[in-house]
């Protein structure tokens, strides 16, 4: 396993991802291997950058961290999505040798829908290592980011 942290971001809104990862740069340094989706489907097309234009990538490894939004914008208003991809990731994560479980920030607004905050409240009560973030405000999130930073320095170092 690489020392270079990973990260990737599970978020629809284009100008809402590009935040998250200029909010992740800012904490873990430029030379952070940081990917985007911009969709919940599993496995994730990955990009190397918040642009829809850009070709996919496929990143070696697992990551560290993943910043998941929760919820796709349709016509008819928000629709639960990121709970499919949570489970697939979980369960290919299952095939790692070593190492532990990627820390998952639920970076999605919940609160006021049943569904999602019922997603949220088995989610983070079954495992350890999610935390959800109240709102999508790019503070609360770097907060979250930078409390993680010697959790996530902590493991890589024993990986």
């Amino acid at each position: 396993m690489s020392n270079k942290l990973t990260v990737w971001i599970v978020e629809d809104s284009v100008m809402e991802a590009c935040q998250a990862w200029k909010v992740v740069k800012e904490v873990y340094g430029e030379d952070t291997a940081v990917y985007w989706t911009g969709d919940f489907n599993w496995p994730p097309k990955l990009r190397d950058a918040p642009r829809p234009e850009r070709e996919t990538v496929d990143p070696t490894g697992y990551p560290d961290i993943v910043v998941l939004d929760l919820c796709k914008r349709t016509s008819a208003g928000e629709s639960l999505q990121g709970d499919f991809l949570y489970a697939k990731f979980r369960t290919w994560e299952k095939q790692k040798t070593k190492g532990r479980p990627a820390f998952v920030i639920i970076w999605s607004l919940y609160r006021g829908w049943e569904e999602t905050a019922d997603f949220v409240k088995t989610t983070v009560t079954g495992d350890n290592w999610v935390i959800p973030v109240d709102t999508k405000r790019p503070e609360l999130l770097r907060t979250a980011l930078v409390g993680l930073q010697k959790r996530v320095a902590e493991q890589k170092a024993n990986d």
